[in-house]
């Protein structure tokens, strides 16, 4: 259909996190963390755009054989917790609050009862996205932008995974991309990730 959400790869310039976590990137454009098994951890995606007119977020979370139970959480039951997610977009790497965009809605192919991937928006730090139930398996959730991100030539994003729940409820391994095209509702079109 016309105007349907299509999503692309960020250039990713960096992924870091607070507790020690290191990341390997793979050959999909994944990141899979390692190292330091924290129980809560930020991770942080600095990346660059030149497409215009952003719409939603993708967040993509990836079974993988290395993690408990497959993760794609590693928790030791395989799954993860996001409590938060932000994103900056701006003219240069340094971004600031002022920059931060707004996210008004989200869907996922998946959720644990009580954990839908809106409680990654709603600021209060205490909910998530979770994916009891369904670990084992790959899932995705998407996000989408209050308006859409429009400018003229290359722009720098950051993107804040917040994982503040329980006990090594972090990810395991995941990749963003960005989408442009209708993402008014969101419930119709998660796909496959």
């Amino acid at each position: 259909q016309a105007g349907a959400l299509s999503f692309q790869e960020l250039q990713v310039d960096s992924v870091t996190s607070t507790a020690g976590v290191k990341f390997d990137r793979l050959d999909d454009g994944s990141y899979r963390a390692k190292g330091a098994q924290a129980d809560k951890a930020t991770f942080t995606i600095k990346a660059r755009t030149s497409l215009s007119g952003i719409t939603a977020l993708r967040l993509e979370t990836i079974v993988d054989k290395a993690l408990p139970k497959s993760g794609p959480g590693r928790a030791d039951n395989g799954n993860f917790v996001l409590t938060g997610i932000e994103l900056l977009a701006g003219k240069t790497a340094k971004l600031a609050k002022a920059d931060r965009v707004k996210l008004v809605d989200a869907a996922e192919d998946y959720q644990q009862g009580g954990f839908p991937a809106v409680n990654a928006i709603d600021g209060s730090g205490k909910t998530g996205w979770a994916v009891g139930g369904g670990v084992g398996r790959s899932h995705q959730a998407l996000f989408r932008l209050a308006k859409p991100l429009s400018f003229k030539g290359e722009r720098r994003l950051e993107i804040k995974l917040d994982q503040q729940y329980g006990k090594r409820h972090t990810l395991g391994r995941f990749r963003v991309l960005v989408g442009t095209g209708d993402a008014g509702d969101l419930r119709e079109a998660p796909g496959d990730p």
